[in-house]
């Protein structure tokens, strides 16, 4: 079984992949700071929130063994090319942790949490019009994927983030679809 925060890894060789050139540059966990696992205990990528040159960022890990690398570069590049739509989560960065065999994706942090977490994080259920303004958003993002080719194949409330928007009034959120594990990207073929 895997240990649920990783060790210090300092003496361990890490490489790091720009998802554009895929060239070594050398981030690592250790890099970050006031790490805080925020997926429940025995989740299949945990996620973390961490602090890196001042900004709050998520680490998603993912246990990865050889044959499964190319796959999570082809679905970290998928991220980079498709987070450039404001409806679609996007990434900053990947890297691994080859002692172990994780892949890190550095992705941003919103801080208005999941649509699943909505009532608790605002003590209140959404409006009839914040949910028409995040359906539409979420639809918008969505037909993004489909002109790219690309099928999300697990849209639900626990992949629906939100963005909190504040220049845009009182509590406005802005949807975003994350969480690719198990999209299907057609313009492959």
């Amino acid at each position: 079984k895997r240990e649920e925060v990783p060790p210090s890894w300092a003496a361990v060789l890490i490489h790091h992949f720009d998802v554009d050139g895929l060239e070594q540059t050398g981030l690592s966990f250790d890099m970050y700071t006031d790490k805080k696992m925020i997926t429940p205990s025995g989740a299949n990528h945990p996620v973390y929130v961490a602090t890196r040159n001042g900004q709050r960022v998520a680490l998603k890990r993912y246990a990865v063994d050889d044959r499964d690398k190319r796959k999570m570069l082809r679905e970290a590049k998928l991220l980079h090319r498709l987070g450039r739509d404001p409806h679609v989560c996007g990434i900053h960065h990947t890297f691994w942790d080859t002692q172990h065999n994780y892949l890190y994706i550095e992705m941003p942090y919103y801080s208005g949490g999941k649509l699943t977490d909505f009532k608790q994080n605002t003590g209140a259920h959404p409006t009839q019009e914040q949910l028409k303004v995040l359906f539409r958003q979420i639809l918008m993002g969505l037909a993004f994927l489909h002109d790219q080719k690309v099928i999300h194949c697990d849209i639900k409330p626990d992949n629906i983030f939100l963005v909190e928007a504040h220049n845009r009034g009182p509590f406005i959120l802005q949807a975003k679809i994350g969480d690719f594990d198990v999209s299907k990207d057609k313009s492959e073929r």
